[in-house]
């Protein structure tokens, strides 16, 4: 065979595998597709019983409240302790009262509602400075106290409220604000000054303030 008959067989055999090698990878591009295109209509029409999205005509919304018990004391219900003026004729434990109210804000049933008690003082304890600030400086300027509370007008078991600590066990029995003397004031602050610890103080006026904070326990 000659050189020329050789190259043309060889072109002619390259031309049929080009041709075999296109029409392959197009019948695979074809059945690609294809098996693609069922896939997915396949894959939908699972989720098209729901609507677009997974939706439906229609939902069930939860809806829910929560009330909270919440302890208050009536503003209007503060007064103040002010001791009566201590003089040189002055004898025996000193003390101060502030009958407040106190309520919750819901009513369950009419029951008592249990509340804790927190007192804390500016100063840091409970003791009262002069009120010239030199005076408060020195142990003659400086008059300590204590704290008590009553889930009573009355004072009936009173307890002894340490600054800064909570106490337990109180009971609030009014709903709502209180208004006027129905039920009016249910509790008491009491504070007193030992008459050893009032004895030679400096002339002056002694001040502090207290915050009360009641809660749910």
């Amino acid at each position: 065979m000659r050189y020329s008959d050789w190259k043309g067989l060889c072109f002619q055999d390259v031309r049929v595998a080009v041709r075999v090698l296109s029409v392959a990878l197009f019948l695979c591009y074809f059945i690609g597709i294809s098996f693609s295109q069922a896939g997915s209509s396949g894959g939908g029409g699972g989720g098209g019983g729901g609507g677009p999205g997974g939706g439906s005509p229609s939902k069930v919304i939860p809806v829910g409240a929560s009330i909270g018990l919440q302890i208050f004391i009536q503003d209007s219900s503060i007064d103040g302790l002010t001791f009566d003026e201590i003089l040189d004729s002055t004898a025996g434990d000193v003390t101060a009262q502030d009958k407040i109210c106190v309520f919750s804000n819901v009513n369950f049933g009419g029951l008592a509602r249990a509340y804790t008690v927190t007192v804390t003082s500016d100063n840091g304890e409970y003791k009262l400075l002069n009120a010239d600030a030199a005076a408060a400086a020195t142990p003659g300027g400086q008059m300590v106290y204590s704290i008590q509370f009553a889930d009573n007008v009355n004072g009936a078991g009173a307890q002894q409220v340490p600054e800064g600590a909570t106490l337990t066990g109180f009971q609030a029995t009014s709903v709502g604000k209180c208004r006027g003397n129905n039920p009016g004031n249910n509790s008491v602050v009491i504070a007193t000054i030992l008459e050893s610890d009032y004895q030679a103080k400096l002339a002056g006026d002694y001040l502090d303030n207290i915050t009360v904070t009641v809660a749910s326990p």
